[in-house]
C-alpha cells in the first residue's frame, strides 16, 4: 500500500512544478493571441509562485487541524479544476487569476505530500521514498520547458492545461482510493515554525541550507537555455534535449541518494552535493569563453548529480529531526523555503542580466550569464558551512 501511495504523491509532485515550468516556452504564443507584452505575461508564472508561498504555512496548519488526507484531496481537486479554467480562458487576465488560484491549491499539496509520505513509509525506507519524490519534482521543473514547448508547437498552449487536467484527475482518483487513513494532529502547534526554528538546530540549519541551494540552482536552466539558444544558436528543440541531461541524472540518482541518507550522515552527503554544484557552476562560467558543447553537457551532468546528492538527504534530515505532530509544519516550511530560494534566484539573474557588461548584445549576454554562474557557485559553496554545522547523525 505504501508503494501505491508513493506513486500517487509522486504524480502530484511532478504536476505542480511541471504546470509552472511547462508554460515558459508557450508565453509568446499566449502573448500573440491576447496581444499582451512580456511584463504582463510574466505574471502568469509569478502569480502561481507568490500565492503558493503565501499560503503554504496556513495550509500546513489547516492540515494539522482538519486532516492531511482531506487537505491533500481538496488541493488535488482544486488543482484539477483550475487547469480546466486555464484551458478555457478567454483572456490574459483570466489566466493570471486562474494561476493565482492554482497556486493556492498547489500550496495544499506542497504542505501535505511529504508529510503523508513520512507517515506511511517505514523509517528504514523513508530516505528512498523522499528521494523518489524529489526526483519527480525536479523532473517536472526541468522537463516542463521542453515538453511544454513541444506540446505548444504541435497542439497549442491550451493543450498543456488539458494534459495536466487529465493527469491531475488520475492522481486525485488514486489518492482517494489508496489514502484510506486520516491524520489529524490537532491545533496545539503554531502556524509559523518559530518553536522549531528556535529550539531545533538541525531543522534550522537544514532549511537554511535548502534556501541557499535553491537560490543557487533554480535559475540555472533558464541561463543555460539563453546560452544555448542566443549564444550558441541552437534551436529550442536542440537546447531542450541538452537540458534534459540534468533531470535524467537527477531522476536516476535521487532514490539512491535518499537510500544512502538512511545509512550515512546527511550533512556529509549534502555538503558533497553542494561542492559538486559549486564546481559545475564555476566550470560553466569558465567554459562560456570556449563554447564547447561537449564540456557543457558534462558539466550539466555533474550539476544534476550534485543536486540529486543534495536534495533527498537534506529532505530526509529535515523530516527525521521533527516529531510526527510537526510533519505538516515541517513540510510547509521546507516548501516555503524552496519558493523563497527560487524567487531569490530569479531576482539575482534579473539584476545581473540588466547590467551593461559589453556593447555587443551577445557578449553582454555572455558576461551576464557568466556573472550569474559565479554568483551561484559562491552561494553554493557558502551553503556547505551550515550543512556541516549540523549534528553528526543528521
Amino acid at each position: 500500500m505504501a508503494r501505491k501511495i508513493l506513486f500517487s504523491i509522486m504524480l502530484s509532485s511532478f504536476l505542480t512544478p511541471f504546470s509552472s515550468s511547462a508554460l515558459t516556452l508557450s508565453l509568446p504564443s499566449i502573448g500573440a493571441e491576447f496581444a499582451s507584452g512580456p511584463d504582463i505575461l510574466a505574471w502568469i508564472l509569478s502569480a502561481y509562485l507568490v500565492t503558493s508561498a503565501l499560503c503554504l504555512l496556513p495550509m500546513g496548519k489547516a492540515a494539522d487541524l482538519y486532516g492531511k488526507r482531506r487537505i491533500y484531496l481538496l488541493g488535488l481537486a482544486g488543482f484539477t479544476a483550475t487547469n480546466v479554467i486555464g484551458a478555457l480562458a478567454g483572456g490574459v487576465g483570466a489566466l493570471i487569476v486562474m494561476r493565482a488560484l492554482q497556486g493556492f491549491f498547489a500550496s495544499m499539496l506542497f504542505a501535505t505530500g511529504m508529510a503523508i509520505l513520512t507517515l506511511v513509509v517505514p523509517k528504514e525506507r523513508r530516505g528512498f521514498a523522499l528521494g523518489a519524490n524529489v526526483s519527480v519534482v525536479y523532473l517536472g521543473l526541468a522537463t516542463g520547458p521542453f515538453l511544454g514547448g513541444f506540446i505548444n508547437y504541435y497542439l497549442g498552449w491550451r493543450s498543456i492545461f488539458v494534459l495536466i487536467t487529465c493527469l491531475s484527475a488520475i492522481a486525485w482518483g488514486l489518492a482517494r482510493r489508496y489514502l484510506a487513513q486520516e491524520w489529524i494532529t490537532g491545533g496545539g502547534h503554531p502556524m509559523l515554525p518559530f518553536h522549531l526554528l528556535r529550539t531545533n538546530r538541525e531543522f534550522r540549519l537544514s532549511n537554511l541550507t535548502a534556501m541557499v541551494n535553491y537560490s543557487a540552482t533554480f535559475a540555472v536552466s533558464f541561463l543555460l537555455s539563453l546560452y544555448l539558444q542566443d549564444v550558441l544558436g541552437l534551436s529550442s528543440r536542440e537546447a531542450g534535449l541538452i537540458l534534459l541531461l540534468q533531470p535524467v541524472v537527477m531522476a536516476a540518482l535521487s532514490p539512491a541518494c535518499g537510500h544512502l541518507s538512511d545509512k550515512l550522515p546527511a550533512r556529509l552527503l549534502v555538503s558533497l552535493g553542494m561542492g559538486l554544484i559549486a564546481c559545475a557552476l564555476l566550470g560553466l562560467a569558465a567554459i562560456l569563453r570556449v563554447d564547447s558543447l561537449p564540456f557543457v553537457a558534462v558539466l550539466i551532468l555533474v550539476l544534476g548529480a550534485g543536486i540529486a546528492l543534495f536534495n533527498a538527504p537534506n529532505n530526509n534530515a529535515i523530516m527525521s529531526c521533527v516529531d510526527p505532530a510537526d510533519y505538516s509544519l515541517a513540510t510547509a516550511t521546507l516548501s516555503a523555503v524552496r519558493l523563497l530560494g527560487q524567487f531569490a534566484s530569479t531576482l539575482i539573474v534579473s539584476g545581473l542580466l540588466a547590467i551593461p557588461w559589453a556593447a555587443a548584445p551577445v557578449e553582454n549576454l555572455r558576461f551576464g550569464i557568466a556573472a550569474a554562474f559565479v554568483t551561484f557557485a559562491v552561494l553554493s559553496a557558502a551553503g556547505i558551512g551550515p550543512s556541516l554545522a549540523r549534528k553528526a547523525h543528521g
